[in-house]
């Protein structure tokens, strides 16, 4: 389940960014929202305590939690750290489950 489906796009033709479009021939560019969660977000599901080690990246904790890499962006999401680089060696995180519940509850 892509983490874009349902997802609201923003198409991007605004002043400030005409030598930037200009330069690559384009009248616009298309992309997604941020994803935001909201006050109604349900935040009931179990999670796991992992501590961040050095090598870590959320691919790789979504493969070894979940058995799937492509859920990556919910331990993100989860823990209001979007990239591998707003981790630090020594934060603990956690790791919810099950992720297909997750994204069911956040794409309703």
């Amino acid at each position: 389940m892509p983490k874009y489906i349902g997802r609201r796009k923003y198409n991007n033709d605004e002043d400030q960014y005409s030598d930037f479009l200009e330069d690559r021939g384009v009248t616009n560019i298309e992309h997604y929202l941020t994803f935001v969660l909201g006050e109604n977000y349900e935040t009931n599901f179990p999670a796991r305590q992992h501590v961040w080690k050095r090598g870590d990246k959320l691919y790789k904790l979504a493969y070894q939690y979940y058995g799937d890499l492509k859920y990556w962006w919910i331990i993100a999401l989860w823990n209001n750290k979007p990239t591998d680089a707003h981790y630090t060696v020594g934060d603990a995180i956690e790791i919810p489950f099950p992720p297909e519940e997750i994204y069911a509850s956040i794409v309703r």
